[in-house]
């Protein structure tokens, strides 16, 4: 059985005030800064944009064909272990093939 809500191991970790909070005008980030610019919303949709992609491939080597980038150098990119833990997400992908997927990200 799956695990629904905000766990550790959840896709809701990936968005930055992505939880209750997120109903409000402005939520806060972990920092406490406020979501208020359209470039930190678009940011955050552009993270989720990334995390279907992944849902949505066929297998996990796949992502390495897409042209998002991957690394902390930008806030609107998924890091190589948030996109792990999206893969995880899929029952139907191996963990040795999110391994190794992952394992040849730049």
């Amino acid at each position: 059985q799956q695990q629904q809500g905000g766990g550790k191991g959840s896709a809701q970790n990936l968005i930055p005030g992505a939880g209750a909070a997120a109903s409000t005008s402005a939520a806060p980030f972990d920092d406490g800064s406020m979501v208020n610019s359209t470039t930190s919303v678009l940011n955050m949709f552009e993270r989720v944009a990334q995390a279907v992609t992944i849902l949505q491939l066929e297998k996990p080597s796949d992502w390495a064909a897409m042209q998002y980038s991957v690394g902390d150098d930008c806030d609107k990119n998924l890091t190589t272990d948030e996109i792990k833990v999206v893969m995880s997400l899929r029952v139907d992908f191996s963990e040795e093939a999110v391994i190794k997927a992952c394992a040849n990200l730049g």
